[in-house]
């Protein structure tokens, strides 16, 4: 409801409305911003409020069983409390503690093969991606994602204002290069690549990266490479971090997947010196710096424990198998990276409704594709349960999807749908 009431000119007492001694300000009720009402849900905690009960088996959430390298712990930790000075509980450099960015950048160098960037410490690679967003769009801009999308990309653009603008994939589930050409506009600022994709798990191999990095270069536009799954590939498959037009990519990465380090929240951005500035301004306002303890932490598992990302992604393979095995027949295709399988609802079900049926009548939940931008499908996350428990997952989801393939949605009795 409006109210309109009238303040008096300065120097004189309150007048009747309508008095050109006074002027008349019309009070809205308080009440959220529309960008922020307007933005998608955050899904996973939707699913989790509205599935999880005793009993119920998440294969939603994109996070792994998996503990950290325990000696990166117990250094840092002992670290912070034996020290006699105050400094570790200070504020600390905004772009990161020096000891981190050094062994960031030789990790860049040698695995990822970027040299000469800028380079900032972010708390995990959502923050990072949102300061992107920030340094090099204006309200109103237009950003291109593929679908399936990473459904917090989308909310993100959504709170900074930004038009988020969808081209299809390949049937492979990988970016299609005639389908982003065909979405740049006047208006375009950047593409998003997730490579690995999430929820697709599809590896954009180098030809194909490479490809889109002279597609954005011919159209002046930036490219943001999201490679949060880097180590998290199979059958052979290599990553490669697009690294042809330097001053127009901006690489993302994070300790969360790789390091099992989600709850410290440390991700780090490669970006060219332009944007220094605007960088620095943002990391100020927002978070001043990455926690220095999670900071710390990070530093001792990139410099001891180099092996740890590959000794993580090959204790998952038997994860992986398992679940491959329960979903072969509804996917489109056996997708190389992350940790996901990205598969068609059976029967023809709306994924809301399988989704509703799987955690209700079996005990198992996992995530709707409309998350994505792809109704129809569900995303499985085979990486947060330990092999055991996995396997006890994956029989009542090929219970749950057998179900779904015979019985037609129009005998399937509750209709009520998650909203």
């Amino acid at each position: 409801m409006d109210v309109c009431f009238c303040l008096p000119a300065r120097g004189h007492t309150m007048s009747r409305r309508g008095s050109d001694r006074s002027h008349c300000i019309r009070k809205t009720a308080l009440r959220p911003s529309d960008r922020s009402t307007s933005a998608e849900p955050a899904i996973i905690e939707k699913l989790h409020e509205d599935y999880m009960k005793p009993g119920v088996l998440s294969l939603a959430a994109g996070v792994s069983y998996m503990k950290p390298p325990r000696d990166c712990l117990s250094w840092a930790l002992e670290a912070v409390l034996q020290s006699d000075s105050a400094d570790p509980h200070r504020y600390g450099d905004v772009v990161g503690d020096q000891n981190l960015l050094e062994v960031i950048r030789r990790k860049l160098e040698t695995v990822n093969k970027l040299t000469g960037q800028e380079i900032m410490v972010t708390a995990g690679a959502n923050q990072a991606f949102v300061n992107v967003l920030l340094s090099i769009t204006d309200v109103g801009d237009e950003v291109i994602l593929t679908k399936p999308y990473y459904f917090s990309h989308l909310v993100a653009l959504q709170l900074c204002g930004v038009v988020p603008v969808m081209a299809n994939s390949d049937p492979e589930l990988k970016p299609d290069p005639i389908e982003i050409k065909a979405s740049i506009t006047p208006k375009t600022k950047a593409l998003v690549l997730v490579n690995p994709g999430n929820p697709s798990g599809s590896v954009a191999e180098r030809e194909l990266v490479e490809e889109l990095e002279t597609l954005c270069h011919d159209a002046g536009i930036w490219l943001i490479s999201d490679e949060a799954y880097e180590h998290f590939l199979y059958n052979s498959v290599a990553h490669y971090s697009p690294s042809l037009y330097p001053n127009q990519v901006i690489n993302i990465f994070t300790m969360s997947k790789s390091y099992a380090l989600a709850g410290w929240r440390v991700g780090y951005i490669s970006y060219p010196k332009i944007l220094s500035d605007s960088m620095l301004k943002i990391n100020d306002t927002v978070p001043t710096h990455a926690c220095r303890t999670s900071q710390s932490i990070a530093t001792k598992a990139l410099e001891d424990d180099g092996d740890f990302p590959a000794v993580h992604a090959k204790e998952l393979e038997r994860n992986r198998d398992e679940i491959w095995r329960v979903v072969e027949k509804y996917a489109t295709v056996k997708t190389t990276g992350a940790f996901y399988f990205f598969i068609k609802a059976p029967g023809g079900y709306d994924d809301l409704d399988a989704t509703r049926i799987l955690a209700e009548k079996y005990n198992v939940l996992v995530v709707p594709g409309v998350a994505f931008g792809m109704p129809g499908y569900l995303r499985i996350s085979y990486a947060g349960l330990r092999y055991e428990v996995m396997k006890t997952a994956a029989a009542c989801l090929e219970e749950g999807l057998l179900y779904l393939s015979r019985i037609p949605p129009e005998r399937e009795d509750a209709k009520e749908r998650w909203d």
